[in-house]
């Protein structure tokens, strides 16, 4: 299983937006929720589905 930091998780999600087509508001707002819904716990809400969230 593959370990990120917060901080690499951040980058990773955030630069994933952008190539999506995010601004970078809506990226930074994406990534944060992601993020704190993972450091939380909340799996269900957190990376697992950040791919969902692009589409």
């Amino acid at each position: 299983m593959m370990q990120l930091t917060l901080d690499q998780a951040t980058g990773l999600c955030r630069m994933a937006a952008l190539g999506a087509g995010a601004n970078e508001e809506a990226a930074q707002s994406l990534t944060a929720s992601i993020i704190a819904a993972e450091a939380e716990g909340l799996s269900t809400v957190g990376l697992s589905h950040f791919i969902d969230y692009l589409e």
